[in-house]
C-alpha cells in the first residue's frame, strides 16, 4: 500500500518550528519532574512518557534530513520505536498510581512483550518500515507495510482505550479524592490527543496517513496535563495517605502493646490472660510482621500445651490449679486486698497487710 504524499489542507500547527518547540517543552517537563519529585515508580514512568514523546518529536524534526549521522529511515525507525512504547508506559503509569504493580505485573509483562514485538519489527524486519518517510512540511508520513499497519492500529488504539478503561476503573475503586482526580486527569490527558487527532482525520481524511505524527503533535497536551495536574494530585494524595498510615501505625502500636502487656500480667490468673495476649498480638500484627509470626507460634504452642494438660492425670491438673490459686492469693496479699477488707470489717490483723511499703 502506497500512502498519499499530498494533503489538501495545511496543518501549520505541525510545522518544524512547532515540532522542535514541542520537543523542548517535553524535555523541560521531564527535567522538572526529575527535579521536583523523588524518583519512585510513578515519577519515573512520567519521565519515560515525556522522553518518549520528545524522542518522537526529535525524530519527526530530523526525518526529512539526515542528522547526527542517521538517515531519514533511521529517524523514522527511531520515532516509531518511541511511540510504540507510549501505550504500555501509559498503562504502567496508571497501574503504578493505583499501587497495583505487584498484582498486575504479568499483565504489564505481556503488554511490554507485545510492544517489544513491534519494536523488533520496526528495527530489524523488512516487513516493518518500508522505504523512507514522506516529508510534507506539516507532518511526516511513514511508509509502513499494510499488514503491519493494521496490526499496529489494533495494538495502539486497543491499548489506548484499555488504558482509559483501566484509569476509570482505578478511579472508581479508590476512596481517596486526590487519587480519583489523578486518574480522571489521566483520562482527560488521553482524550486530549485522541479527540483532536480524530477530529483532524474527519476534517481531512488524507491525514489518516499521518496519524503517528498528528497524534504526537497533540500529545503535548497529555504532557502538560500529566505534569500540571496528574502528578501533583497523586503526590498530594500519597502524602495524605502516608500521614494517615503513620497515624494509624502509632495508634496500633500503642494500643497493641498496652493490651499485650495487660495479657502477660494476667497469664498466671484465672480468666482471659492468654486470650488478651493473643488480642494484643493480633492488633500489632496489623502493622508488624514479627507480631504476626509470634501470634502464629504462640497459638500453636498454647494449643499444644492445652492438649497436653488435658491428657494428664487428675492430680497433675490439680497441682496446676493449686499453683494458680496460690498465685492469686499471693497477688491479692501483695496488693493489700486482705488488709483493706480487714479494716472495712473493723479487724486488726497485721499479717494481712501488704509487705510493700507504698501499699
Amino acid at each position: 500500500m502506497r500512502l498519499r504524499t499530498s494533503t489538501s489542507y495545511t496543518l501549520a500547527c505541525f510545522s518544524p518550528l512547532v515540532m522542535i518547540l514541542t520537543f523542548f517543552i517535553e524535555v523541560t517537563l521531564a527535567a522538572h519532574v526529575i527535579w521536583k519529585y523523588k524518583m519512585r515508580s510513578v515519577p519515573i514512568l512520567a519521565v519515560c512518557i515525556l522522553l518518549a514523546l520528545a524522542a518522537f518529536q526529535l525524530a519527526e524534526y530530523n526525518v526529512c534530513e539526515t542528522a547526527f549521522g542517521l538517515s531519514s529511515l533511521d529517524w523514522a525507525r527511531f520515532g516509531f520505536v518511541a511511540i510504540t512504547l507510549l501505550p504500555p508506559l501509559g498503562i504502567h503509569f496508571a497501574v503504578a498510581m493505583a499501587g497495583q504493580l505487584r498484582r498486575l505485573r504479568w499483565l504489564l509483562a505481556g503488554i511490554y512483550a507485545l510492544a517489544a514485538a513491534f519494536v523488533v519489527t520496526f528495527l530489524m524486519i523488512d516487513h516493518g518500515i518500508q522505504g523512507g518517510p514522506a516529508c510534507l512540511g506539516n507532518y511526516a508520513i511513514f511508509h509502513v507495510a499494510p499488514t503491519t499497519t493494521r496490526l499496529y492500529a489494533i495494538y495502539y488504539y486497543g491499548l489506548l482505550f484499555f488504558g482509559i478503561w483501566l484509569a476509570l476503573y482505578f478511579a472508581q475503586k479508590t476512596s481517596s479524592t486526590l487519587h480519583k482526580r489523578a486518574h480522571y486527569s489521566l483520562i482527560v490527558g488521553y482524550l486530549a490527543f485522541i479527540v483532536p487527532t480524530t477530529t483532524v482525520n474527519v476534517i481531512d481524511p488524507s491525514t489518516i496517513a499521518g496519524i503517528p505524527s498528528i497524534m504526537c503533535g497533540f500529545a503535548v497536551l497529555l504532557a502538560l496535563i500529566l505534569v500540571g495536574y496528574t502528578l501533583p494530585a497523586h503526590h498530594t494524595g500519597q502524602k495524605s495517605a502516608h500521614a494517615k498510615r503513620r497515624a494509624t501505625k502509632i495508634i496500633v502500636t500503642i494500643l497493641g502493646w498496652l493490651v499485650l502487656l495487660a495479657g502477660i500480667i494476667m497469664i498466671p490468673y484465672p480468666g482471659p490472660g492468654w486470650a488478651t495476649v493473643f488480642a494484643g498480638l493480633a492488633i500489632l500484627a496489623r502493622e508488624y510482621t514479627w507480631a504476626h509470626n509470634v501470634l502464629k507460634h504462640a497459638r500453636a504452642r498454647y494449643d499444644a500445651w492445652a492438649q497436653w494438660l488435658s491428657r494428664q492425670p487428675i492430680y497433675v491438673r490439680a497441682i496446676f490449679f493449686a499453683l494458680t490459686t496460690l498465685v492469686v492469693v499471693v497477688t491479692l496479699w501483695l496488693l493489700n486486698a486482705y488488709g483493706l477488707i480487714a479494716r472495712l470489717l473493723g479487724l486488726d490483723i497485721p499479717f494481712l497487710d501488704s509487705p510493700l511499703p507504698f501499699l
